[in-house]
């Protein structure tokens, strides 16, 4: 496929002249061309900003201008942000947010997949994983610009009602969506750079790079194989205190792969700990072993939403279910004197095939 067919998938964003392009990424590109690996013959590398983090891809199979699909990423990068971002007051999702009850409000096709799979998740997991619980957020100081705090009980009770997903009427084969509280608020953070993803890895599919990885944030999808025809393999994030012998590491071949922890946003008052995940269920920190969940999935955004529900789950029941459902899991466990590694089957087969040399860390 040549470079230009891949504007049917950058709606209302033609390729820019050459001209009007090069001139704005010329120093960008300068470092990023920089880091190709001259011993694989075409592989690319390039990488921008979203989201509060950073994005890269690299192929190796396709001969395309590295200007031009980086110019290509950043428009479907800035149409998601106009549909899912909730920084953005111009957002689809901050319009919902900032909108009244009982007023159908017409989405995109992407706020459409994304919500899907956050009704889907919300029913299967059984109010564990929720896409409503910015009321509790703030209250809690993980977001805004409150500090870290302990809400009184009574405050926490009376915030319940307003991250209740079932005042979400949710019409998917309408596209439309409707809330029956003025409070009611939507907050995708835990599916959006998942699906950004997969968004980047299909328009790599479609220039026709059918080898690449692509990641935001430490989320990564890979399709076929590195440039020496082995598995693309991934450093599992973990906690800095956390010691190993050996860089845990996981083969991705047409797979995604996404971490969820609690180790990085938390803060302690009467000397208990309180960290940023919460559990919907009571609106109150997950009291959880686990501080980390990292899940490998058929689709960054299956295993973006995947991790952030076990980490609500303490470890053995998060262990229990991905050995009833055969998913790919690597959870670390936080114990008195330190950690402990659990995983799955399926992440234990999957780690010991493929054993190729070279390691990808994540982002983040």
């Amino acid at each position: 496929m040549s470079p230009e067919s891949v504007d049917d998938l950058v709606k209302g964003s033609p390729r820019p002249p050459k001209d009007r392009l090069i001139r704005p990424l010329m120093l960008m590109l300068a470092l990023l061309l920089s880091s190709c690996d001259p011993a694989s013959g075409t592989h690319q590398r390039i990488e921008g900003e979203t989201m509060g983090t950073s994005w890269s891809a690299q192929w190796h199979d396709a001969e395309l201008d590295p200007a031009w699909l980086a110019a290509a990423m950043e428009a479907r990068l800035e149409e998601l942000n106009r549909s899912l971002s909730n920084w953005r007051e111009d957002s689809e999702i901050s319009r919902f947010n900032h909108g009244r009850a009982h007023e159908p409000m017409q989405v995109s096709e992407d706020l459409q997949a994304v919500l899907d799979a956050a009704q889907g998740t919300y029913e299967d997991s059984e109010g564990a994983f929720n896409i409503a619980l910015a009321p509790l957020m703030r209250a809690w100081g993980f977001q805004g610009s409150g500090l870290p705090r302990r809400p009184e009980a009574a405050e926490v009770r009376s915030l319940l009602p307003r991250t209740d997903l079932s005042q979400l009427k949710w019409d998917s084969r309408a596209r439309q969506l409707t809330k029956a509280i003025d409070e009611l608020e939507l907050d995708l953070s835990a599916l959006a750079k998942g699906y950004a993803v997969d968004a980047l890895s299909e328009l790599l599919l479609e220039a026709g790079a059918s080898n690449h990885l692509v990641e935001i944030g430490g989320e990564l999808r890979a399709r076929g194989h590195r440039p020496d025809g082995s598995a693309w393999r991934v450093a599992i994030a973990q906690p800095a205190s956390l010691s190993l012998s050996a860089q845990p590491t996981v083969p991705l071949h047409n797979l995604a792969i996404a971490t969820s922890g609690d180790y990085q946003q938390f803060f302690e008052q009467d000397g208990q700990r309180y960290a940023h995940i919460l559990d919907p269920r009571n609106g109150r920190p997950a009291r959880s072993s686990t501080a980390s969940a990292t899940v490998v999935a058929a689709s960054a955004m299956q295993a973006d939403a995947l991790a952030t529900w076990l980490m609500v789950l303490d470890t053995e029941d998060a262990l229990a279910l991905a050995q009833q459902r055969s998913l790919a899991v690597y959870l670390i466990e936080r114990l008195d004197d330190g950690y402990r590694i659990r995983q799955s089957q399926a992440m234990r087969l999957l780690r010991d095939t493929h054993r190729g040399s070279g390691i990808t860390k994540p982002g983040r």
